[in-house]
């Protein structure tokens, strides 16, 4: 199922807080924990309305997530940012020193 570029382009800015990287033909985004960047995915500036579950899931690797269910429930509000900052500790995105 695609999704709206612009819900997933919301989505990521304000629910998962990622901030616009300026300087690019692309826009990107960014996602940062503890002032270290871990993710960040870009968006073509000349796409359609929709995005196809291919580009989604270059999206979701992008991001950290490596799955394309876990990438699509962030964005229909099935994930928070707490469980998206979980799985990124949980895949070795994010590392937790002691």
């Amino acid at each position: 199922m695609p999704l709206e570029r612009k819900l997933v382009r919301e989505k990521l800015l304000e629910k998962f807080n990622f901030e616009l990287i300026p300087g690019s033909k692309h826009e990107r985004l960014a996602f940062y924990f503890n002032g270290i960047m871990v993710a960040n995915t870009a968006f073509s500036r000349n796409t359609g309305k929709d995005m196809s579950d291919d580009l989604l899931k270059c999206m979701a690797d992008e991001v950290g997530v490596f799955k394309l269910g876990f990438f699509k429930n962030m964005i229909i509000c099935k994930k928070n940012k707490e469980e998206y900052i979980n799985e990124l500790k949980s895949n070795g995105s994010i590392r937790i020193q002691n």
